[in-house]
């Protein structure tokens, strides 16, 4: 296929640069000469479970945007030379938890694209066997089963938090630790089940929505204004309410931000129109508002606080913003190399939360310049796949998702330099 002929020619053009990023990790070592291969290595596992993804997408004749693989490895990449000089000087390179889980979404990836046929023959089988059993005509939609697994994963992760204290630094729900040094957000599954249900639900019933609307009040002036049908925008509302939920039992508002604000903005591009989400957003700024006022939620006060005035250290982990910014000061242009200075010591959540900070501070603004490029052109070709999607529900998955990457990206990298409060959300694929 000619597309993948040319992905595959941008694959192999990263490798030059996989070999300068392992020379250039080795370079800041004791015995640059002895670990120069294995540093390569390390770095170019990651480049190398790319490359395999493409060869599987070429056997099975997966037509999909060819650009973006090669972004994705671009990513992966520069997040795997980030871990690996996390720790400071190494004696010996292996494969870091980052990578191990780097490889694993890679063949999620390659599961998803190859066995699309599968899950819809599984889907079918579900709705046929299970949903008209129990639901009787109640209508089935494709994400019931993100629902379920989700659900699940919610209630394990509620008796977790009962039993054993699931909790980090600062009170709210962070990762889930598991054997092999690898980490996971429960929040990240959830944020995709909404994207996928949002998807699913508003695709299904968009002509509804935008042809069949009914007055707010019976009295003037909300007799003037007309939103959606309250049945279907309840039904939606309820669901995603579910999560809003959960999230504020966890204390953990960075994914509920990311949830509502996916919410309105797909809303928006299912009904064409922005009275119903501007309506949502304000009642939700409002009783945000109410709450930081009254000091209900105090880890969000907390936030609030630590971006109003970085060097106020009066509660736990108040200086967390001040770290990032003397980090992403420290490192200027061209960073203090990574592998060079132990950077957890300094930096709190250098892994995970603060990566983009991080990845400034080793390797350079340029570098954070350069990442947030490589976002703006995944976004890029996601809006492009969405536009060229020949139903509503799969124009709306690709705007989902493309939605869900970017504006975590947007906010946590804005976050590192002070645009926006700092959140417990992770920058993709980093």
């Amino acid at each position: 296929m000619r597309g993948r002929s040319l992905e595959r020619s941008l694959l192999l053009w990263n490798l030059p640069l996989v070999i300068l990023a392992g020379a250039g990790l080795a370079a800041a070592q004791r015995h640059p000469m002895e670990l120069l291969l294995p540093a390569i290595l390390s770095v170019g596992v990651v480049w190398l479970g790319c490359l395999l993804l493409h060869l599987a997408l070429c056997v099975t004749r997966f037509d999909g945007d060819i650009l973006f693989l090669p972004i994705l490895s671009l990513l992966l990449n520069v997040g795997s030379v980030y871990h690996l000089g996390l720790n400071g000087p190494l004696t010996e390179f292996t494969i870091t938890a980052y990578a191990r889980a780097a490889l694993i979404g890679l063949v999620v990836l390659a599961v998803v694209t190859t066995g699309g046929r599968g899950f819809k023959r599984l889907n079918l089988l579900l709705e046929e066997r299970v949903w008209w059993k129990v639901a009787g005509d109640r209508p089935y939609y494709s994400s019931v089963p993100f629902h379920l697994l989700l659900l699940a994963l919610m209630a394990f992760l509620a008796l977790l938090l009962m039993f054993k204290g699931l909790r980090a630094e600062g009170g709210a729900l962070i990762q889930v630790r598991l054997p092999g040094g690898i980490q996971f957000t429960p929040s990240e599954f959830i944020r995709l089940g909404v994207a996928f249900f949002l998807a699913d639900y508003l695709g299904r019933n968009s002509r509804v929505l935008r042809t069949l609307r009914q007055p707010l009040g019976r009295v003037w002036p909300l007799n003037r204004l007309h939103i959606e049908r309250r049945a279907e925008l309840g039904v939606m509302l309820l669901t995603v309410g579910l999560y809003l939920f959960f999230f504020y039992a966890f204390r953990d508002f960075g994914p509920a931000v990311v949830i509502l604000v996916l919410t309105l903005v797909s809303l928006y591009a299912a009904t064409n129109r922005a009275l119903t989400p501007a309506l949502l957003a304000s009642g939700f700024i409002g009783a945000v508002l109410l709450a930081l006022k009254t000091g209900a939620l105090t880890t969000l006060s907390n936030r609030v606080a630590m971006w109003l005035d970085p060097w106020k250290t009066e509660f736990i982990n108040g200086d967390h913003q001040a770290r990032i910014l003397w980090s992403i000061a420290a490192g200027g242009w061209y960073g203090m190399g990574p592998g060079t200075h132990r950077l957890g010591g300094t930096l709190p959540l250098a892994q995970n939360d603060a990566a983009f900070a991080g990845l400034a501070a080793t390797m350079g603004f340029w570098t954070g310049l350069a990442v947030l490029g490589l976002y703006a052109a995944l976004t890029w070709r996601g809006m492009i796949a969405a536009r060229q999607a020949p139903t509503d529900r799969m124009r709306l998955l690709a705007f989902t998702l493309t939605g869900l990457i970017a504006f975590q990206a947007v906010w946590i990298c804005g976050a590192m330099v002070r645009i926006f409060p700092f959140t417990g959300i992770n920058v993709p694929f980093i």
